[in-house]
């Protein structure tokens, strides 16, 4: 099966090209099976066969300095499909930034997680909450 990645960082021409430049870049680029080229956004292209490479990622998103939106593709026989639209941030190696409906979400999950802390199956939890239970009845 052939396939490729394609990793679209969408910065100014001129901002790719000081990226393009960049020796250090290059010849990562090159040891990894990946190339570099501006396209209306800077392109981090595989070889068929191999990975975009996540050390040159960094390497790119850290020369710009600066947050910048990306979008990534799998290309299989041919066929595009998009894996990854996110931001891409030097402070944040390789996390993207939640949208608003993924940090609701984990918010809920969150929450969830809160409510079972009490496990009625766990005879411990249980007992110590039936202790309680009692202790409160002999007060009246």
């Amino acid at each position: 099966m052939d396939f490729r990645y394609i990793l679209r960082i969408h910065i100014s021409e001129e901002a790719a090209k000081e990226i393009l430049n960049n020796g250090k870049i290059q010849k990562q680029a090159s040891e990894v099976k990946n190339k570099l080229y501006y396209d209306n956004a800077l392109v981090i292209e595989s070889e068929p066969g191999y990975d975009v490479d996540e050390d040159l990622i960094m390497m790119v998103i850290t020369a710009y300095g600066k947050p910048a939106k990306a979008e990534g593709y799998l290309v299989v026989n041919g066929k595009e499909r998009k894996v990854f639209d996110g931001m891409l941030d030097p402070r944040k190696p390789l996390s993207i930034h939640q949208t608003e409906t993924e940090q609701e979400f984990e918010e809920e999950e969150d929450e969830y997680d809160e409510d079972e802390d009490f496990d009625l199956f766990n005879e411990e939890d249980f007992f110590d909450e039936e202790e309680d239970f009692f202790d409160e009845e002999d007060e009246y």
